[in-house]
């Protein structure tokens, strides 16, 4: 256990890395001259997620054509640009709405743990999205992050959400793209095992089912802002146009994707080897300290493991796991069919026939043979190991205490 300078010493570094982010923000701000004297207001079309549904890729799109959409009239800046989500706007609008992230690890991440806390974080970059429109001189802002649909969950937080928008600019347009829940579940595991979580299949999908809201957010937001206001699509080839992602974002946001660059896949899924691998790293080095800082044994630990474990088959779930899962998603695929897509028989069209996989409890075998590769490396110093001074700071878990932090 770290020692009590230890700990002070962990939070000053951390004060003064907040404090540095926060001075950059504010120079930013007050140092750039207005662009252009405005006769109309700054338009805003905000993509709001879901997560697991093309966020990275449409992140990582805006990041890379930040110039050329600037050409083309609209203006796309991260105050993070280390953080694809700008979660600094759904934490603003708990912050506005005097609430907390529900999750105690998502409180511990994002500098959250109190409503002092949230405020010292968040309010350079509340401030800096009201001066958008005399930073910038294009017609319409862009803005992402898939943490608006899970955590902005009560009409209240969405009108919260949406007036902080409007002290800024005119008209305010959002974007929601829905994935075949089934999917999305599977994939949602992968990602809760990518974080450092360390729950079965079968523990997720008892979560799943309690916060499988497809239906109910598209109807919150377009009852709270109005349907004209808010853009439900479904991430299914289908339905996109030209049955690809970026295609459909970009006409959702009319732009002309004449010149633009189109990302490269990223964020792609665990295989069932990855999964099983890093589930058991998880179990014994946790990925945050108790100061919301990251463990110095996770360092580059899930890259590793993805480079490892690539070329192993997918997950699927078991035929009963399946089944359940069906059962958990039909009302809601049934409600945002009936209100949203009538004119589709079958709401998420692309096949899922022919997908195969396996359990990840089925590569026991290929697991410890990744673990005895990364073991070697480790002896030869293919992986370079934990620096002397991080080594007071590095923390597993005993073998058999398993609780997450």
């Amino acid at each position: 256990m770290a020692s009590l300078a230890e700990r002070g010493l962990r939070r000053a570094r951390r004060y003064l890395r907040e404090k540095a982010e926060v001075r950059r923000v504010l120079t930013e701000t007050k140092s750039q001259a207005p662009a252009v004297n405005r006769t109309t207001q700054m338009n805003a079309i905000i993509h709001i997620g879901e997560p697991k549904s093309g966020t990275t890729s449409i992140q990582s799109f805006l990041l890379d054509n930040v110039e050329g959409l600037a050409a083309k009239g609209f203006r796309y800046h991260r105050n993070m640009p280390r953080r694809p989500s700008q979660i600094e706007y759904p934490l603003g609008a708990l912050l506005r709405s005097g609430q907390l992230p529900l999750a105690e690890n998502d409180r511990k991440r994002y500098n959250a743990t109190s409503l002092k806390c949230l405020e010292k974080f968040v309010d350079p970059y509340l401030q800096a999205l009201k001066a958008y429109p005399q930073r910038w001189p294009e017609p319409t802002a862009l803005f992402s992050s898939e943490h608006v649909k899970p955590w902005m969950h009560s009409p209240e937080l969405v009108r919260a959400f949406d007036d902080m928008f409007a002290e800024a600019f005119g008209a305010r347009v959002y974007i929601l793209y829905l994935r075949d829940p089934v999917d999305q579940a599977i994939s949602g595991f992968s990602q809760r095992i990518k974080v450092g979580q360390s729950v079965t299949f079968d523990q997720h999908l008892e979560d799943f089912a309690r916060f499988e809201t497809q239906g109910h957010t598209a109807m919150m937001w377009s009852e709270t802002l109005g349907r004209d206001r808010v853009n439900v699509r479904l991430m299914d080839r289908t339905f996109l146009k030209n049955g690809d992602l970026i295609d459909d974002f970009a006409a959702a946001c009319g732009v002309d994707l004449e010149g633009l660059k189109r990302p490269e896949r990223t964020n792609e899924s665990l295989t069932a080897l990855g999964i099983e691998v890093l589930w058991a790293l998880n179990r014994r080095i946790p990925e945050l300290l108790a100061d919301g800082t990251h463990n110095p044994l996770r360092h580059k630990l899930l890259g590793i493991v993805e480079e490892k474990t690539a070329h192993g088959p997918r997950f699927i779930p078991t035929p009963e796991q399946m089944a359940r899962l069906e059962e958990i998603v039909k009302p809601s695929n049934d409600a945002l069919r009936e209100t949203f897509f009538p004119d589709r028989a079958i709401l998420y069209q692309s096949a899922r026939a022919g997908k195969q996989g396996v359990q990840p409890e089925s590569t026991i075998e290929e697991a410890l043979d990744v673990m005895t590769e990364i073991i070697v490396d480790l002896r030869l110093r293919n992986i370079p190991a934990v620096q002397t001074w991080q080594r007071s700071r590095a923390v597993t878990r005993e073998p058999g205490n398993y609780r997450e932090e």
